[in-house]
């Protein structure tokens, strides 16, 4: 059999424009599954809230966006800004909620630049016995920058985002930048990870038994899947649930 090249090509997805009512109000569900554009909304928050946000058009009427697949993370939402917001429809107990497949499908109406702000990579880690490689950055943007860290237990990061490990974990570092006269207020951020004993950036964790001493746990260990654990007259010191979990 000869090899056969199958080619694609202009395969780009037009949604269709609908006003944000309609779509609310669409007991047919005549736009289920289909990729639809809402233009010039708001929302009413400036984070989601367990991946979810409102959008609300000029009367009041409001919409959840879902980030089911985790591509907002660090978008920026500014309540009383106007947008225009392409997804996917989908129903839930029959209401309909819009889907992205990505951060640009949520378009700020502005005549400012996107810096493009981002980190080399999404993950860096201090694995045991190796050299630590610091996560480094781009931006566009000219605008005061921010750096923070979600666990200061883990890592503190000064003001030209260089990070010092404080303890074992994971913590998440992040990059703001403000607006300017040219750019977006943007941020981006990455998962940092200081790991102890056998573990790997791709396996964080080794087996082992918990030691106890007055109810404190004596090791600090990476531990995967369930723990549970008491002590005295069964009173449980740990009770939780991870993929990767610290505890120490």
């Amino acid at each position: 059999y000869s090899a056969v090249t199958v080619a694609s090509s202009d395969n780009e997805v037009n949604p269709v424009v609908v006003a944000l009512s309609t779509l609310k109000n669409n007991e047919t569900k005549a736009y289920e599954n289909l990729f639809v554009r809402l233009e010039k909304i708001a929302f009413d928050a400036e984070a989601l809230a367990s991946g979810n946000i409102n959008m609300v058009d000029a009367e009041g009427t409001a919409l959840a966006l879902r980030d089911n697949f985790n591509v907002l993370g660090d978008f920026i939402f500014k309540t009383g800004k106007e947008y225009n917001v392409n997804g996917y429809v989908a129903y839930y107990n029959g209401t309909p909620q819009m889907y992205v497949m990505s951060a640009d499908d949520v378009e700020l109406i502005t005549n400012l630049i996107d810096p493009e702000t981002a980190w080399n990579a999404e993950v860096a880690a201090q694995e045991p016995g190796k050299t630590f490689v610091p996560n480094t950055f781009t931006t566009l943007s000219d605008g005061a920058r921010t750096f923070t860290s979600s666990n200061e237990k883990v890592a503190t990061v000064d003001a030209d985002g260089n990070v010092t490990f404080t303890g074992y974990g994971f913590a998440t570092i992040t990059l703001h930048t403000a607006e300017t006269d040219t750019y977006l207020e943007s941020q981006a951020s990455y998962t940092l990870y200081n790991i102890k004993g056998e573990g790997t950036l791709e396996n964080p964790y080794i087996a082992t038994d918990l030691g106890f001493y007055n109810g404190k746990v004596k090791e600090q260990v990476w531990v995967k899947g369930t723990i549970l654990g008491s002590y005295g007259n069964g009173g449980v010191i740990a009770d939780a649930s991870a993929s990767n979990l610290a505890l120490g």
